[in-house]
């Protein structure tokens, strides 16, 4: 059997560390347009990964994309959203 890794409890500080990470990281992401594979966020990307464990990664990046998907739909009504999905699906 293999043994899974276990990650470990982060103190205050190492806490505080992640979402610093996870919020330069964020920052980095709105300048480029969401785009996680912009040069300019290689970088920013690889601290925030190292300083937060990965299953926080994976939150915090679902996270960013639930949150732009939001305001997408505040600002441009769910209709129009429903339909580009729809035309797509449609073009598949």
């Amino acid at each position: 059997m293999s043994e899974e890794k276990k990650e470990k409890f982060l103190k205050k500080e190492e806490r505080k560390l992640c979402w610093g990470a996870k919020d330069d990281f964020w920052s980095c992401m709105d300048k480029v347009n969401g785009d996680a594979e912009a040069a300019e966020c290689k970088e920013v990307r690889s601290k925030y990964e190292a300083m937060c464990p990965q299953s926080w990664v994976v939150h915090f990046d679902r996270k960013y994309h639930f949150e732009k998907f939001k305001q997408k739909v505040k600002a441009e009504g769910y209709q129009k959203i429903d339909a580009e999905n729809t035309r797509r699906k449609a073009s598949s």
